[in-house]
């Protein structure tokens, strides 16, 4: 089902003027169709998605190449040269992102004329898919707020959530490193400017547990060489407030990474237990940051010989894989530098591990 030969393509315009009506139809989604769907739907911009439809009146189904709109847990926009009646069944032969092929049937629920002989079109999934198993944006960027301001938490919250990520909130530095310590964030959004404990003593002593993760300096000491100060403590990068959507916007895409998915996602009986599993993986995490900070060969080959029976129990080959190499490294005496390269590794691909979206 994955030759090209025989599929036939409806749409003559180019890419550009394609681009230009996709535009047009985002644009035109007022906010209140967003909130009535139920599933979230993400951009899905792919050219040439392949689409096996089903004859009304019955016979060998037709093969289509299509240009894909979105793509959620439940359904799918793609543009096509005809009308469609709804109703009409479908195989939609979806790509993930490690270049596999998975065949989604699905069922024709809208097809509505836009212009130049293009329709729009949505389908509904007869079962429901992982979209970030298709589309990184669909796996949620986990962000850690630390302000001692409830008003720039409010707002940072608002903007942060309309680009699909998930929010936990420390209003002080105490609060923090026990947000840091029990879960997984793609990165730590740290006011440096704080009472009792200021962003400058959380980093070091976030960096002083072995916590590997991303810390951006959010902050509005502006003056110079402050950057340069937050740089020194541990922070990974800066940006001054006031900050805007835009900032955090390019934030976001810069730290986004492809989520690292259970080879057994797809046997539903797992899910469970996978999930699990990467409900656990914080814990982990900081077993083999702290082991690592603090030299502690031993207890940095035990965490990482159990991570790796656990990891690949559960589908997650990459990090088991991780796991192993740090291991070695660590039983050939090899010195801190080259186990940190390995260390760095794991720790990335442990955090990469996305718990099932499948509903």
């Amino acid at each position: 089902m994955s030759k090209t030969s025989n599929l036939v393509r409806t749409i003559r315009l180019d890419d550009a003027a394609i681009d230009e009506i996709m535009k047009k139809l985002d644009d035109a989604v007022a906010d209140v169709e967003r909130d009535r769907r139920k599933t979230t739907r993400y951009a899905y911009n792919v050219k040439g998605c392949v689409i096996h439809l089903q004859p009304q009146g019955g016979g060998p189904p037709t093969s289509y190449l299509v240009p894909t709109r979105n793509i959620s847990n439940t359904g799918m926009g793609f543009l096509h040269g005809s009308f469609i009646y709804p109703g009409s069944k479908c195989v939609v032969q979806l790509i993930t992102m490690h270049g596999t092929w998975q065949n989604v049937p699905a069922e024709v629920v809208r097809c509505v004329y836009i212009v130049n002989g293009v329709h729009d079109v949505g389908v509904r999934f007869f079962e429901a898919i992982d979209a970030s198993e298709f589309c990184a944006e669909a796996a949620p960027c986990r962000v850690l707020i630390v302000d001692d301001n409830p008003a720039i938490l409010r707002l940072s919250e608002t903007l942060l959530k309309s680009m699909n990520a998930q929010i936990d909130k420390a209003e002080s530095g105490e609060a923090a490193i026990e947000f840091a310590s029990q879960h997984v964030y793609d990165v730590v959004l740290m006011d440096m400017d704080m009472p009792v404990i200021d962003g400058f003593e959380t980093v070091k002593r976030l960096r002083a547990k072995g916590y590997s993760g991303t810390i951006v300096a959010a902050t509005g000491m502006t003056q110079p060489g402050d950057k340069e100060k937050c740089l020194e403590v541990g922070c990974n990068s800066y940006i001054p407030k006031p900050f805007g959507r835009e900032q955090l916007a390019a934030l976001l895409r810069s730290l986004r990474q492809e989520p690292l998915l259970s080879s057994f996602a797809q046997d539903r009986t797992m899910i469970p237990l996978i999930d699990g599993f990467v409900k656990e993986l914080p814990t982990r995490i900081r077993e083999i940051e702290s082991a690592f900070a603090a030299n502690d060969d031993e207890a940095l080959q035990t965490a990482c010989r159990n991570l790796k029976g656990e990891a690949g129990s559960f589908g997650f080959e990459p990090i088991s894989s991780a796991a192993s190499e740090v291991e070695n490294a660590v039983l050939a005496n090899k010195s801190r530098a080259d186990i940190k390269r390995p260390f760095s590794s794991l720790v990335r691909l442990c955090c990469q591990a996305r718990a099932s979206s499948r509903t």
